[in-house]
């Protein structure tokens, strides 16, 4: 999208990607700048070593570092990052609450330093009038973005109205494959350039497209 490609120069960019299918299956994900790993999996049955994105949530800031301070000072912190896990997925079928919500990226081993981290860090960024985010990419601001700030866009032949073009897949069952292949080449090949190429000239677009 535009606005993505215009903020790259400011802080690690976020972007929230949610789809739903005529069959009521969905899913949710969060990308970031921050390097990571790709799950084709679940939230619940990915491999339990691998880092998470769960969400702590509050009425305030102070609601929020009181919940990471229990979590910290629980006896097994295992059971508290399920518990976390359990949580958010409980949470994606619900409406949405007033009041803040905290991402937190950690596995369990890591789930100690990421709230001790955040513990020092948000005061801190609240103080200075500034977001939160760590080096692993958990995030924290008080000012969510409004909708004249969000970007959408439309990819991987789906489409946002429920039900248009549920048959696609079923004339080209290998799309899935095909679509994350080819994006993954291009990601990997400078993708902002390929997915915005405005400052190409026609022998040089047509040239990529052939390509692809």
């Amino acid at each position: 999208s535009t606005a993505w490609v215009k903020d790259s120069a400011k802080e690690r960019r976020h972007v929230a990607v949610s789809s739903i299918s005529d069959t009521n299956s969905y899913f949710h994900t969060i990308l970031s700048d921050i390097e990571g790993h790709h799950e084709n999996q679940t939230l619940s049955s990915v491999d339990p070593m691998l880092p998470k994105v769960v969400c702590v949530r509050a009425e305030n800031v102070d609601g929020i570092l009181d919940r990471l301070s229990q979590i910290l000072n629980a006896k097994d912190l295992k059971s508290e990052f399920g518990n976390l896990v359990r949580d958010t997925l409980k949470q994606e079928n619900k409406e949405n609450s007033e009041g803040l919500v905290f991402s937190l990226v950690a596995s369990e081993e890591t789930l100690s330093k990421e709230i001790t981290s955040a513990l020092k860090g948000i005061p801190r960024a609240i103080k200075m009038k500034r977001d939160y985010t760590s080096s692993s990419g958990s995030f924290l601001t008080l000012k969510p973005l409004k909708s004249d700030k969000i970007a959408f866009m439309y990819g991987e032949g789906r489409s946002p109205y429920l039900g248009l073009g549920k048959d696609m897949f079923r004339v080209w069952p290998g799309m899935h494959e095909f679509v994350q292949d080819r994006t993954t080449a291009m990601w990997a090949n400078n993708g902002d350039d390929e997915f915005h190429p405005r400052c190409l000239n026609s022998t040089e677009r047509n040239a990529r497209e052939e390509e692809f």
